[in-house]
């Protein structure tokens, strides 16, 4: 695996790049220097990763309750996050962090999963789904159909809604949350209620994409090696990548899905995959909000501290979920 770096750093004056984005990139390069430089092997990447969350969960919202649970599976327990604000029986939103299915954590996301949480109403329940090259395809999607089924039966324990369960997920999450929804449909299991999507990737095959050929040098942080990595790791032997399973927008149809929110990065390899994501997905019926955040790059809506449109952003995706759930729950506004 290639050392999980930003290859090149803009210039300040870059006037493709939000001057907030580009002070959070500079930030995340001093963070990594004062932690003894970028990480090497994956498990150093991962606690690199998980150390370096600390600065970027600072000030995010504080939620009344927050508290670490654990999701029983047929392979034994997986470790959540459960934010729950002070409402009675709210719907919930299962996040699920980036990280190319290789790293990220619920320290990751724990800033976006506050402001998720602050924003909506919701209950947000945070995945610690496993990882690959030890849990390579499909064990993330049998950890997140594990957390819709255990959400749905402990909803009275919990105090939510358990026919209103959303997904939601950046990146590796974002398309995690795709397939499962696949995953629901196709195999007739109750289907989440709606999606929000921030920077994912549905296609693992085509790599000459304008997106991909414009930034895939790393010039904005995702590059197409680095993904390229990560499929490497995720997908065994013996697998197609061309699996709907691993890439949805090959699926031979996206009829029947949940409305989507998609939050795109326009600074991002994975722009175009998931415009024609949703194109297609609004051309078979299906309901596509589309949100294109020019001069934003992957992974923006982990830079809450220093980037006020990554939480306008996140709030855009709080409101989809809201109109969704209906105003029978609750207003925020007034609750």
């Amino acid at each position: 695996m290639k050392e999980l770096q930003f290859d090149f750093v803009p210039a300040p004056d870059d006037p493709s790049l939000d001057a907030d984005m580009a002070k959070a990139i500079a930030k995340q390069e001093e963070l990594v220097r004062l932690d003894g430089g970028p990480a090497k092997t994956l498990q150093d990447i991962r606690a690199q990763q998980a150390r370096l969350s600390e600065f970027w969960n600072k000030g995010a919202p504080d939620i009344e309750t927050v508290e670490d649970v654990k999701i029983p599976t047929s392979d034994g327990a997986l470790s959540g996050r459960l934010y729950h604000p002070p409402r009675e029986r709210t719907p919930i939103l299962i996040y699920l962090h980036g990280g190319g299915w290789n790293r990220g954590s619920i320290a990751s996301a724990d800033c976006t999963c506050r402001h998720l949480a602050n924003e909506s109403g919701f209950a947000v329940l945070s995945l610690d789904y496993r990882l690959a090259p030890e849990n390579p395809f499909p064990t993330a999607i049998l950890d997140v159909l594990a957390a819709m089924d255990w959400c749905r039966r402990s909803a009275h324990a919990l105090n939510v809604d358990g026919e209103l369960i959303f997904l939601g997920g950046g990146s590796a999450g974002a398309n995690l949350s795709v397939v499962a929804a696949l995953k629901c449909r196709d195999e007739g299991l109750p289907p989440p209620s709606g999606l929000v999507l921030f920077y994912g990737g549905y296609q693992n095959v085509n790599f000459n994409t304008s997106s991909h050929l414009a930034f895939g040098d790393g010039r904005y942080g995702n590059s197409t090696i680095r993904k390229l990595d990560y499929i490497v790791n995720y997908v065994p032997k013996g697998v197609q990548v061309s699996n709907p399973y691993i890439s949805p927008l090959l699926a031979p149809n996206l009829s029947n899905l949940p409305p989507m929110w998609f939050g795109i990065a326009e600074l991002d390899i994975l722009r175009d995959d998931q415009l024609a994501f949703a194109e297609r997905l609004s051309k078979e019926g299906g309901h596509a909000v589309i949100r294109r955040y020019y001069g934003l790059i992957h992974g923006f809506a982990a830079r809450t501290r220093i980037v006020p449109r990554a939480v306008t952003a996140i709030g855009e995706a709080a409101a989809f979920v809201r109109e969704l759930a209906g105003e029978r729950h609750f207003n925020p506004a007034t609750t």
